[in-house]
Parts: structure tokens; sequence; C-alpha cells
């Protein structure tokens, strides 16, 4: 299913799933390769729009991907997806219900994507993939998880702390207002708090 040209996706997926489990048979590996669709979107497109089934889990090759909901007009972020990561409507995938949430690329993106029917029968190539199945359902639990504990019990500071700790690639890559909505405050506080730490630094 993948086209000429995308082997270095390819082969940057196995080096990430080797991570999980470097023991994975080469003939399971080569019967999970074949079921893989590599991907590239420009800044703009979609994988997911509001009553769409989530029908792909997507490995995000290069590039950068938001989950968001649309109120008001406003994008409401709830993640961003970067190299490396899974990314999809978990719930509307697991599910097999029309999603509420919008899934776009920020920036030009390599997916490399797997369909549901296909995970289906990836389980049933051995244990170690469904050893990787139950990873990468975590991974994508704790990602919303987090962000709804951090919007509870942590301060917009915090948070932007925690942001620019570990993930201060996003603020090269996406613009302010949409940090903003991810940090759960307007571009307006983002700015003032920007500012505040900047006095402290100098300090």
């Amino acid at each position: 299913m993948y086209y000429f040209g995308s082997m270095d996706a390819l082969a940057q997926i196995k080096k990430y799933y080797q991570g999980l489990n470097p023991d994975i048979p080469q003939d399971a590996w080569n019967a999970f390769e074949h079921l893989l669709e590599v991907k590239t979107l420009e800044k703009g497109e979609f994988i997911t729009v509001p009553g769409d089934i989530s029908n792909e889990v997507c490995f995000v090759a290069e590039g950068l991907m938001a989950l968001y909901v649309n109120m008001e007009d406003r994008k409401m972020v709830l993640e961003f997806f970067e190299e490396n990561t899974y990314c999809c409507d978990y719930e509307s995938f697991l599910t097999r219900k029309p999603s509420r949430l919008y899934m776009e690329a920020m920036e030009k993106t390599t997916l490399v994507n797997l369909k549901f029917d296909d995970l289906q029968y990836v389980y049933s190539l051995g244990a170690s993939f469904e050893r990787m199945g139950r990873l990468i359902a975590e991974y994508l639990y704790i990602c919303i998880s987090h962000k709804s504990s951090s919007l509870l019990t942590e301060s917009p500071e915090q948070r932007y702390q925690e942001l620019m700790q570990t993930r201060p690639y996003l603020f090269q890559r996406l613009p302010l207002y949409l940090i903003a909505s991810y940090l759960g405050i307007t571009p307006e506080s983002l700015s003032r708090i920007r500012k505040r730490m900047l006095v402290k630094a100098g300090n």
C-alpha cells in the first residue's frame, strides 16, 4: 500500500517499533509493513473533521498535527502531535462513532497510516503486536489525560513553563494563538506570561 519514495518513513516507523520491542519476528514485521500507507499532507489539510469516523491510526514521520474542536469560530486545541508520535481521534477510532473533532496538519506532514480493520488483523500476528497496540493506546490516553489534569491543577504559568521545558520547539513551529489555546488561556494572557518570564530571567 505504500508508494515509491516512502522508504524513509517506513524505516522511521520500524525504528520506533523496534524501540518498543526489539524482538519482532521479521516475517511478522513484513506482514505488518505491507498494511501501512504513507501519506503526505500539505499545511491545512485534514485527516478527520466532525462527522467522520476516524478510521486510521497515524504515525507522524515528519511534521506536526493538531487535534482540536471549533467553538465560536475559535480553535480549542486538545493536543499537538509531532514526529515519532501517534495521532488520531482515538475515541471515534475505537467506538466507530462520528468524530466531534478536527485533526489538521499544521505544516507539511508525512503520516504512516494503519486502518482500523488492518489493525485488528495485526493483533493476530502475535503478542508483540498486541503489546505495541496497547502501548500506543496508553500513549494516546496519557496525552489527553495529562492535558485535562493540568488544566485543573496547574496555573497558566506552570503550564507554560512545562511546555517550554518539554516541547520548546512548538513555539518555533506554531502561531502563539494556538499555543495559547492549548494552554487554555487567551493570546493576551500568554503575552503577559511571556513578558513576566522574561523579566524574571533578566533578574
